[in-house]
């Protein structure tokens, strides 16, 4: 794998951690225009519910050495909300906070997942979260012609380049 994955993989996980969440929402590790992660977005959107970990992106490389190495991503987690068909009690602004807490500034310990890929600990984005609303237009769906409700919730990843001994 490479840190763009190890990062996505560790966020699914502490997202999917029992009490990280207050409804049980399908978390997906999401890779757009991928034909088995389409499917399962296809999936995990008609529970009118979902959260999305997608793939982190760098933000700054290090500067001045003879190899490449990324040390600054973004990490988004898109929650989706299809609010005439959700039946899980919360909606997506009870999961951006719950999506918040439950990552703003882990590692809290050594067992996480993201200990010893982050050099410091995840923090949320100075502009935390985008959201937009509109129509779903997916032919065919379920959810085709229904209210969409989309919020990304955005964190600064800072990796180290060793693990620790």
């Amino acid at each position: 794998m490479n840190a763009s994955a190890d990062i996505q993989s560790a966020i699914a996980a502490l997202l999917e951690a029992p009490g990280a969440l207050p409804v049980a929402a399908p978390v997906l590790k999401r890779r757009e225009k991928e034909m088995a992660s389409d499917l399962d977005a296809g999936a995990a959107v008609t529970n009118g519910l979902c959260i999305f970990v997608m793939p982190p992106v760098p933000t700054s490389a290090v500067q001045g050495v003879s190899f490449v190495f990324f040390d600054g991503y973004e990490v988004r987690v898109r929650i989706i909300e299809l609010p005439q068909m959700n039946t899980t009690g919360a909606d997506t602004y009870e999961l951006i906070d719950a999506v918040a807490l439950a990552l703003h500034w882990q590692p809290k310990a050594q067992d996480n997942p993201l200990a010893g890929i982050l050099a410091h600990p995840l923090q949320i984005a100075r502009r935390p979260v985008e959201m937009i609303e509109g129509t779903a237009s997916a032919a065919g769906m379920p959810y085709d012609g229904k209210f969409l409700r989309v919020a990304d919730v955005v964190f600064n990843a800072v990796l180290q380049i060793n693990n620790p001994a």
